[in-house]
């Protein structure tokens, strides 16, 4: 698993924008946590008059002074979202902990493929991640202005938060009874927010059940794509949105294989 884990990470990381999104931010534990009295320079943070280079500023979503988001800083944290998202596989197929012993409460995933099962739905997720967030710091967290979707979709996968409950392993059967309101629905989704690998867990559980109920919709990549970001319609198997996901699948595999293809640009583009 971490083979491909660090595999993802290369791939994921060469075709998305990290270091050069304007949407990304870090924060600057240097300038401390007053939001009048910084401990560091406002100075420009590199050379140019670009935006990518403005000096430090104060956000209050994310508590600090920040930067746009440096391209060290997101490789470190692709890292992490390729790491959670094969490990959230593997769990989700094997019904297996980290530690390696067996979670009995657990009701397995249906992917099919037989051993290539994990590396597979890791896969799979990694294309819709990549195309619905282009990976952005600000949509992992959920940051205004643009880290929800425009019906308030939520986290990399970018899922509907009354799509939330019914794929939620970790709450009680209680409260996804309860989850009916636009309000309790939201508290779940905010639960999915967040740069923590308990946080892109959820993200990652949620968005590959959701994968492995398309796959049984609608036939082929294409085919659970289309149901994936449709909401099972089959029917949109030849929209380009769907080509550019399968085109990006077939480039990732082929990456990870180290195949002939694994120079294809995936011709996504970030949101």
């Amino acid at each position: 698993m971490p083979a491909l884990s660090v595999a993802l990470a290369a791939f994921l990381t060469a075709h998305s924008a990290a270091g050069s999104s304007v949407y990304s931010f870090e924060v600057l534990d240097t300038c401390g946590a007053d939001a009048k009295t910084p401990t560091c320079s406002l100075a420009p943070v590199c050379e140019g008059t670009g935006v990518l280079c403005v000096p430090p500023r104060w956000n209050a979503f994310r508590g600090g002074w920040v930067r746009h988001e440096q391209r060290a800083t997101a490789e470190a944290r692709i890292a992490v979202i390729a790491k959670t998202l094969v490990a959230t596989a593997n769990r989700m197929v094997t019904c297996k902990l980290p530690s390696g012993d067996v979670d009995f409460e657990c009701t397995p995933l249906r992917w099919g493929g037989g051993k290539g099962q994990v590396q597979s739905l890791s896969l799979f997720a990694a294309t819709v991640a990549l195309h619905e967030s282009g990976l952005r710091e600000d949509v992992q967290i959920g940051a205004p202005p643009m880290g929800r979707g425009p019906a308030n979709e939520s986290c990399l996968m970018q899922i509907m938060p009354d799509q939330i409950a019914q794929n939620a392993s970790w709450i009680s059967e209680d409260e996804r009874k309860k989850a009916q309101s636009k309000a309790d629905q939201e508290q779940i989704a905010r639960q999915l927010l967040g740069t923590s690998p308990e946080a892109l867990g959820r993200c990652f559980e949620v968005g590959m059940r959701a994968l492995a109920r398309a796959r049984t919709q609608c036939a082929g990549d294409a085919g659970t794509f289309a149901a994936y970001g449709t909401g099972g319609r089959c029917g949109a198997v030849s929209s380009g949105w769907v080509t550019e996901r399968v085109r990006t699948l077939a480039a990732m595999r082929a990456s990870i294989t180290g195949g002939a293809a694994a120079k294809q640009k995936p011709g996504e583009k970030s949101r």
